[in-house]
């Protein structure tokens, strides 16, 4: 006997442990226990002749084999147990099916099937453990609800029972359910969110001068406030030019009222009556003088109106109007407006019947033959096209000369 070799039975030893299978002696060759496992299939497809045992059914034979020996050998009494022992193949199982050396089964003991080995495995030598222990078909064969009968008709729905076959493939797992903010995201408000954060993030980018706007790439914020800037500074260029000027006004010094003519000065009539009720009319003109020196483009005035009252009691006694008017640029231009005086009073002790038939009357009445003078208020309003709202102007006359006239016989 070796002094190498320990006394006690191995796994590996030529004698098998006590109580297992010993019809046929161990191979002592331990080339054979390395040796390659053989090919599953020879070349006409044949399965191979080795037999294995499922590793829970080896465990078990092996623990049943060595009940009787304490200690020692390939049991758990000879190392520290660490836990649940696993269940490992006999050595039947290593020796069974090894090709041209293998042993057959005992007289007596049924040929077993072929066992997975996940070393044969491994190595491509060997069953593999899906065709060992895994279900063959994909899917299972199912009665048809409505089976065809022998026929070849449906069945009727009133006989159920009637055999038939559906087959159910595989369907894919469904996949994971939508997320809150996903469902979030399908509605309306979130999809104007969304519309509302995109509209904020292209806002942000083109403020920081990293996109452009409308899609343009060129159109950033710094093309853009150049182009603004030019563009004020044009539009202010060009409005001064283009945008109409208020024109000034002045009376004449020698005539700011003139006598009226053609079928004007016939349309109104020339008069001055003290009773039973004061008054008086007549027709004249206003002559101004309009200066457009600060606009370059002509102007069109709409809707002259003026008015004269009497400086010393504010009363109106005259009004007048004058249609459209196109007046040059550059230039002072002569503009008589046509009034009509028309004043009524109670009596003639009224003052501003008394200011108007003084400056009117006939010098040849009056000492020295001098008429005074009359005082009044001219006011104008108009419009001017291009400018907003309507337009007013005023001046004050002192000492003017009446445009017309009375009789000697006039009271």
């Amino acid at each position: 006997m070796d002094p190498r070799r320990s006394g006690t039975s191995s796994f590996y030893d030529n004698v098998p442990p006590p109580g297992l299978n010993t019809h046929h002696p161990r191979p002592s060759s331990s080339s054979q226990r390395y040796q390659d496992y053989p090919a599953t299939a020879n070349a006409s497809g044949a399965a191979s002749t080795r037999g294995r045992r499922d590793s829970a059914a080896s465990g078990q034979l092996l623990q049943q084999g060595r009940a009787g020996t304490p200690g020692g050998g390939y049991n758990s009494t000879s190392y520290t147990n660490a836990g649940r022992s696993e269940p490992v193949k006999g050595w039947d199982d290593e020796e069974m099916g090894l090709g041209a050396g293998a042993r057959p089964h005992s007289p007596g003991t049924p040929n077993e099937p072929e066992g997975w080995d996940v070393y044969a495995d491994f190595n491509n030598a060997g069953p593999k453990y899906s065709s060992a222990y895994a279900q063959d078909n994909a899917y299972q064969p199912l009665d048809h609800p409505h089976p065809k009968g022998a026929g070849g008709d449906a069945a009727s729905l009133s006989n159920p029972g009637t055999p038939g076959h559906v087959e159910m493939v595989t369907v894919p797992a469904l996949g994971a359910e939508w997320k809150s903010s996903e469902l979030a995201a399908m509605t309306s408000s979130g999809k104007r969110a969304a519309r509302a954060s995109e509209r904020g993030a292209a806002w942000t980018a083109w403020r920081r001068g990293n996109k452009g706007m409308c899609g343009i790439p060129w159109l950033t914020r710094k093309f853009l406030t150049f182009f603004f800037f030019f563009l004020i500074i044009a539009v202010g260029i060009t409005l001064a030019f283009v945008l109409p000027r208020v024109p000034g006004f002045a009376l004449s010094v020698d005539t700011p009222l003139a006598n009226a003519t053609g079928d004007f000065a016939k349309s109104i009539p020339t008069l001055f009556v003290s009773a039973p009720a004061a008054n008086f009319s007549f027709p004249a003109l206003a002559v101004l003088q309009l200066n457009t020196g600060s606009s370059f483009l002509p102007l069109h005035l709409s809707q002259f109106k003026a008015q004269v009252s009497d400086s010393q009691t504010g009363r109106v006694v005259a009004t007048g109007e004058l249609a459209s008017q196109v007046v040059k640029a550059k230039a002072f231009v002569p503009l008589s407006i046509p009034m009509n005086f028309s004043y009524t009073s109670i009596n003639s002790s009224d003052q501003t019947w008394i200011n108007w038939h003084s400056a009117c009357q006939n010098p040849i009445n009056i000492v020295g033959n001098k008429r005074p003078g009359v005082n009044f208020v001219l006011s104008i309003s108009y419009y001017i096209r291009g400018l907003l709202g309507q337009q007013h102007t005023s001046t004050d006359v002192l000492n003017a000369n009446c445009p017309i006239v009375l009789p000697t016989n006039s009271a």
